[in-house]
């Protein structure tokens, strides 16, 4: 499921194990995207784009979006907060 410098762009290897898929994705040269799902259970591929997704990528780029985008905020607020007490010790 690694990337390797033999996969191609855009190709995929599936895993099966009980009701789990996991997919292996490479998207550019030597990076991999790994995806893991009890949704998805078959080999589904998109033959017509030119990236050839699968259906557990296309499903999470369709509806998992709201998650990147609640990363990316919390990573630019802070709840810490200064303190000018030292705990008390018993």
């Amino acid at each position: 499921m690694k990337a390797s410098k033999s996969r191609e762009v855009h190709s995929t290897e599936f895993g099966f194990n009980g009701s789990m898929t996991m997919i292996s994705y490479i998207r550019k040269k030597g990076k991999a995207v790994l995806l893991l799902s009890t949704m998805h259970h078959s080999k589904m591929v998109d033959e017509n784009s030119q990236k050839k997704k699968t259906e557990i990528i296309l499903f999470y780029n369709q509806n998992k979006g709201a998650v990147d985008t609640v990363d990316q905020m919390v990573g630019y607020y802070t709840c810490k907060r200064q303190t000018q007490r030292w705990p008390m010790v018993l």
